[in-house]
């Protein structure tokens, strides 16, 4: 059975046509790919990314753990630092890409939800001696995204009081007074834009605080083809597109933005390292 994010019936009354997109039924375009497109380059629009997955980890070592286990830093995150990362084989090929969130208690994990189960295996199958709890948040959480020049508007004018300000911070803030909404500094078209993660049955609230909003700062809503084509200009990959369990991460150019060379080892390091020393792949993906 196909997914449904929690603000479908919204989509529809806001005239969306759907797709269906790796397990889940997503808004695929709302006005016309042209135009969302335009919004979002030239303003701001705000994506459904209810397809995403979240796990959390905890535990006395979870954060040596994921250490040890992730292509990019973990023990030098700060609470309300995080950064884009990798969880590679032991032959450097994929197992899935995702972002790191570092929390006071808890290390929050975000993948595409067609990779949530392979993600949890792999990691468990490491856990062996470490005091480390994997739990799978994906049916408590959410998100939405307000891409474009804007989105310091748009969440402004919906009430959010501070941003975070470099890239990959995230902070806890209200939006329309009394949502509570994880903020994350991430664009996912290349410029500027932020996440907002929270309960699933917040949705309807965040949603309407983002409408409310639009009288000071217009937005438009933006489907699936739009984003697919933004994301696509700024070369930033997809995983079951772009993204395979054949893919080294140099191919696709993650190890610009995904890869630490000075943070010891990880699973795949050996491979990657060999392919920075040897100085190329024989094929990159590009913007």
């Amino acid at each position: 059975m196909e997914l449904r994010s929690p603000l479908h019936g919204t989509y529809e009354a806001a005239g969306a046509k759907f797709v269906s997109w790796q397990g889940s039924l997503m808004p695929e375009v709302f006005s016309s790919i042209a135009e969302e497109c335009a919004a979002v380059r030239r303003a701001a629009g705000v994506v459904d990314r209810s397809a995403r997955a979240f796990l959390t980890a905890t535990g006395a070592d979870h954060v040596d753990f994921l250490h040890r286990m992730l292509s990019n830093e973990v023990r030098q995150l700060e609470p309300g630092q995080g950064n884009y990362s990798t969880l590679l084989t032991t032959q450097g090929h994929l197992v899935a890409d995702l972002y790191v969130w570092r929390m006071e208690d808890h290390v929050l994990l975000e993948t595409h939800g067609s990779r949530t189960d392979k993600l949890r295996e792999t990691l468990e199958k490491y856990v062996i001696a470490d005091d480390v709890v994997l739990e799978d948040q994906s049916n408590q959480l959410t998100a939405l995204a307000v891409e474009g020049p804007a989105a310091d508007g748009v969440l402004q004018a919906a009430g959010a009081q501070t941003l975070p300000g470099k890239e990959f911070n995230h902070t806890w803030l209200r939006l329309g007074g009394e949502t509570p909404v994880h903020v994350v500094r991430v664009s996912q078209t290349g410029g500027a834009g932020y996440e907002l993660i929270f309960l699933t049955e917040y949705a309807q609230n965040v949603w309407d605080a983002l409408v409310a909003a639009r009288g000071k700062v217009p937005w438009k809503p933006v489907g699936l083809s739009a984003l697919n084509v933004l994301r696509t200009e700024a070369g930033m990959p997809w995983y079951g597109l772009d993204l395979t369990e054949t893919t080294l991460p140099p191919e696709a150019g993650l190890d610009t933005r995904a890869i630490s060379y000075t943070k010891g080892c990880y699973l795949g390091q050996e491979i990657i390292e060999r392919i920075r020393s040897r100085g190329h792949v024989n094929r990159k993906l590009t913007g």
